[in-house]
């Protein structure tokens, strides 16, 4: 009887201790390897990859999302960023990389709101002064440094649906793309020195308003030298 009862004390013994191992094997068994590299500044890595030179270098060929400059707009007879329906619904806007030393790529080009939307009337942007040597439309453009704003650009147009009541405003998302080599050059200093070269990625926002009551005093917001470092939905302007 006492030889039974110490067998099935081991018996019972060696299940738990199976139990227990089993129990552990499965927990630790497809954990995902965590990257334990972070980042001091905006900069994080998408798990998109990327094609060209920096495909494979310092940066594993992800692109880094960092925050960057807007492409600046110049604007010779319109005023921009406003658009006044009473006398003309389109507003045009001509844009030149004079904040970044490296080229840029504008990957997506974005209206965020309702009433406003990206229409290719470039004959309307002509009428308004646009006589210079640019692209139609950004999405897809690559602009060089430009710090004069002197060089070749791209051309967006904008036309006003409507008017909720003495104003509508909505938001022009730019996403920009670039290579990035040196630390020195702008706006590549938010980049790791180990993670170059590298690929980076950034938006740029910017508040455009129809108005319907020939201004009424109301200010719009300036476009920001930064922005958020989420990614955005594009849509094709050209």
């Amino acid at each position: 009887m006492r030889s039974t009862k110490a067998l099935s004390v081991l018996v019972a013994v060696a299940s738990t201790v199976v139990a227990g191992c089993g129990s552990h094997d499965d927990s630790g068994r497809g954990e995902p390897t965590l990257d334990p590299t972070s980042y001091t500044t905006p900069p994080t890595e998408s798990t998109g990859r990327t094609t060209g030179a920096t495909t494979g270098g310092s940066s594993g060929g992800k692109i880094i999302r960092i925050g960057g400059p807007n492409a600046e707009n110049r604007n010779p007879s319109t005023p921009w960023p406003d658009i006044y329906v009473n006398t003309n619904r389109y507003g045009c806007t001509e844009r030149h990389n004079n904040g970044a030393d490296v080229p840029v790529t504008i990957t997506g080009v974005q209206i965020v709101g309702r009433g406003i939307r990206l229409v290719t009337a470039w004959d309307q942007c002509t009428k308004m002064g646009y006589t210079n040597p640019v692209d139609h439309g950004c999405q897809g453009r690559t602009l060089q440094p430009d710090p004069a704003k002197s060089g070749r650009g791209c051309l967006l147009a904008l036309y006003a649906d409507k008017v909720s009541g003495a104003r509508q405003q909505v938001i022009l998302r730019l996403t920009f793309q670039a290579t990035c080599r040196s630390a020195k050059e702008r706006p590549c200093g938010q980049v790791p020195a180990s993670k170059l070269p590298a690929t980076v990625q950034w938006t740029a926002d910017e508040t455009v308003t129809a108005r319907g009551d020939g201004g009424g005093g109301v200010t719009t917001s300036s476009p920001p030298g930064s922005t958020s470092n989420t990614p955005s939905t594009t849509t094709s302007t050209s």
